[in-house]
């Protein structure tokens, strides 16, 4: 027993020898490198770069150049978000990426007036850079010029849905620096539509057309022979709506144009009382067109004498031609009372 016990020893203590043998054989570990690379190129520093053991930690310390920020490692650090930061040395290199930033500068933007638009491009920007702003109108507005270190640029395309005014700067950024756009109300004009009500010739307007929003504007109306005017009102609107009409029974008024509208003139014929009378009483009639009648449309009268009288002749304003005839014309001029006389006399 005890010498199985020796055997077995004896070979234990071999094979480590043998172990140590070919290890002394194969030499030292081969040393790995830690390569480091800088985005953007020129925006630091990082020291620690080199050769290493395989198990080594290496320190890595990130340096900006100036006008850049450390911004973060990629690759397997202990800590991505310092600028001091380890890495371990495996059997392979290693390789990683120190990325920085530019420093940023304000840009502030202003409008005028206040309210009538936005630029966009501004706020924190990149030092040493030229950015380009747009403006963008706000509704009733549009662009009307940029004040501040710029140059106009080319009209930018905003997902190709619409182009916009730009604007870039003059110089690259070195310090804070405030741009303004200025706009001014776009002047929205309005068509306005002059009619006449039912019968087109009792008159007619003037004063229809396209005019800018806000403006107020003469309108008249013009009555035909024998017609009165008789207002103005809007078409398609409510008994309560805003006409915009001074005073809708003057034939010539203002009219405030807030949008598209429509108004109508409304005539109406004109008339005048047509009477008769028998000199002497008793002695005849006068049948025909009396009583109301329209301006500027004759009357037909006819005179017809009572027995044992004849016609005489008219008095008043007949026709010249007919009076002294018993039948005769009488044409009312305006709107008024006339009054005529037929004249009998006895039969001999």
């Amino acid at each position: 027993m005890r010498r199985a016990i020796c055997l077995a020893t004896a070979l234990f203590l071999c094979a480590i020898c043998e172990a140590a043998g070919q290890s002394a054989d194969s030499g030292p570990a081969t040393k790995q490198s830690v390569i480091v690379a800088i985005r953007p190129p020129g925006a630091g520093t990082v020291s620690g770069q080199g050769n290493y053991a395989p198990g080594s930690p290496v320190l890595l310390t990130a340096t900006p150049a100036p006008h850049y920020f450390f911004s973060h490692w990629e690759g397997r650090v202990t800590n991505p978000s310092s600028p001091r930061t380890h890495v371990y040395v495996g059997e392979a290199s290693v390789s990683l990426t120190a990325v920085f930033t530019r420093e940023k500068i304000r840009i502030l933007s202003r409008v005028e007036p206040p309210s009538s638009g936005t630029i966009e491009g501004a706020g924190m920007v990149a030092r040493d850079t030229r950015p380009v702003f747009y403006a963008h109108a706000a509704p009733g507005y549009e662009f009307a010029g940029w004040d501040g270190p710029v140059t106009p640029a080319k009209a930018g395309s905003q997902s190709g849905a619409k182009t916009l005014p730009g604007a870039q700067l003059a110089r690259p950024l070195t310090a804070p620096v405030t741009v303004t756009a200025r706009f001014r109300p776009v002047e929205q004009r309005c068509r306005v539509g002059l009619s006449v009500d039912g019968n087109p010739a009792g008159g007619s307007v003037e004063g229809a057309g396209v005019h800018p929003r806000g403006s107020r504007i003469v309108i008249r109306a013009i009555p035909a022979p024998g017609y009165g005017f008789n207002g103005w009102s809007r078409v398609g609107a409510g008994p309560d709506a805003p006409a915009g009409i001074a005073d809708p029974g003057a034939t010539e008024t203002t009219l405030f144009v807030t949008g598209d509208i429509a108004v109508q003139a409304s005539f109406v014929p004109e008339k005048a009382l047509v009477r008769a009378r028998v000199s002497p009483e008793g002695a005849g009639k006068v049948t025909g067109d009396l009583g109301i009648r329209p301006v500027n449309q004759a009357a037909l009268l006819a005179a017809e004498p009572a027995k044992g009288y004849v016609f005489a002749g008219w008095d008043g304003p007949v026709s010249e031609n007919s009076r002294n005839k018993p039948v005769t014309t009488l044409t009312p001029a305006e709107s008024k009372a006339y009054v005529v006389t037929a004249r009998f006399r006895p039969a001999r």
